[in-house]
């Protein structure tokens, strides 16, 4: 279950009158251009920007498997990184363990923003959650932005790409039919300059 662009784009195109809807959408958009987990949102450290000689990350630890993740910062996770300067929830994860009734209660807050005010107001019948979010952020970076699946594994956190691979390899049909085309073009390129050669 993920996103298509056009509804990421009126998620983006949404501006709230509530202060605190506006902070929940931008934290929507921060999911989708991520993929950090909500329970990872709820590290102190979570939006810190790391500076590498290569361009500018979030790096850190992946709460449920400990595993290092490094997502790197493109123009759009920048802009809403910009835009929310800090969450709506004070952090609920503490010396790496979660503070279950801390986490419970924003989730809760958080799901009912989704279900009840972000929900319909898009054109979608789509059930909406923030391991959709999650979700999105993989398969645009395999399917458009076409990153191999390796790279996804790290920038999600996984301590396996055995998880990445059953949770986040779909490809879909344009993706497939764009990517055979293109390797059929190339091996008709190759033959038929081989061919020339003779």
């Amino acid at each position: 279950n993920f996103l298509p662009f056009e509804l990421i784009y009126e998620i983006e195109d949404i501006r709230h009158k509530s202060i605190i809807h506006e902070i929940y959408r931008k934290t929507v958009l921060l999911q989708i251009y991520s993929g950090l987990s909500f329970v990872d949102l709820g590290q102190s450290d979570v939006m810190k920007v790391t500076k590498t000689i290569e361009g500018d990350a979030i790096v850190g630890k992946r709460q449920k498997s400990n595993t290092d993740f490094v997502i790197p910062i493109g123009d759009e996770l920048n802009s809403v990184l910009i835009s929310l300067p800090k969450l709506a929830w004070e952090p609920f994860v503490i010396d790496n363990r979660v503070r279950t009734k801390m986490s419970d209660y924003h989730y809760r807050k958080y799901k009912k923003y989704i279900h009840e005010t972000l929900s319909p107001l898009l054109a979608t019948d789509k059930t909406l959650s923030s391991h959709t979010f999650r979700h999105t952020y993989g398969m645009r970076m395999l399917n458009y932005y076409r990153v191999s699946i390796h790279q996804l594994s790290k920038a999600l956190g996984h301590s396996s790409i055995a998880t990445t691979m059953s949770h986040y390899a779909d490809l879909t049909t344009e993706t497939m039919i764009k990517s055979m085309l293109e390797c059929m073009h190339n091996v008709d390129s190759s033959k038929n300059k081989s061919l020339k050669n003779i």
